[in-house]
């Protein structure tokens, strides 16, 4: 429910300790959530990637890395999201 009506996230991974990870692409936006839906934080925000950047992929490795692909910079990217 705290997802803007464009920005639904439109892709999803799952990562360890019970945490999803959501790419919402206007703007390109990176978030975490806990297991029972609660925000736990901004892993990468609209300044971290160039305008209109349409994240195609995100998945989440074994230590809990955010891996991104970045179609404008040729690069997975690589984010830890910190916790709060």
């Amino acid at each position: 429910e705290a997802f803007g009506g464009c920005c639904n996230p439109s892709h999803v991974a799952a990562a360890p300790g019970g945490l999803l990870v959501t790419v919402e692409k206007k703007p390109d936006l990176v978030k975490t959530y806990r297991d029972d839906g609660t925000f736990a934080a901004v892993v990468a925000g609209p300044k971290a990637f160039q305008a209109k950047t349409f994240i195609p992929g995100v998945a989440a490795d074994s230590r809990g890395r955010v891996l991104v692909v970045d179609p404008k910079a040729k690069a997975v990217r690589v984010f830890e999201p910190k916790a709060r």
